[in-house]
């Protein structure tokens, strides 16, 4: 997901409530996509991220078309997001040095739900790449200040 090149310090707050806002649009559209495959309720939780993290897995064996992986990156890595800042305190911010979208966790530290999606996408869990995994250190060790294993 890119936007302009302005840090979030020079970036109008217009803009950035817009980009927020396409955000949490993006994560409703990928609600919807597990909704034709689940009738969990709409609560962000992990219950909602192994969905995604099947989903992905699904998509991936079914042959991924090329002209929707940045479509299902966006959605569900904004719904990633989601499902982080409901378990734990931060906020979106936008990144320039990575020129995406990411969480600043409360603790500290910066993740991004949206890259971990594409690398999902891409190489699977059999390339080491979960969503679900990913979620769990974030909220068990990152947003804690604390690395996995300590």
């Amino acid at each position: 997901m890119s936007d302009a090149t302005l840090s979030n310090a020079e970036r109008p707050d217009a803009e950035l409530q817009t980009g927020l806002t396409r955000l949490r649009g993006l994560a409703d559209s990928a609600f919807a996509l597990l909704e034709s495959a689940h009738s969990e309720p709409r609560i962000l939780s992990r219950v909602v991220v192994e969905q995604i993290d099947t989903y992905i897995e699904r998509a991936r064996a079914a042959g991924l078309p090329a002209n929707q992986k940045e479509y299902l990156t966006d959605c569900l890595g904004a719904l990633l997001g989601e499902c982080i800042l409901a378990a734990t305190p931060g906020s979106w911010l936008w990144d320039e040095l990575q020129r995406d979208w990411g969480l600043a966790l409360a603790a500290g530290g910066r993740v991004f739900p949206l890259g971990k999606v594409w690398r999902q996408l891409t190489h699977g869990r059999a390339g080491d790449e979960s969503a679900l995994s990913f979620y769990d250190v974030v909220v068990d060790y990152l947003a804690k200040g604390q690395l996995p294993g300590t």
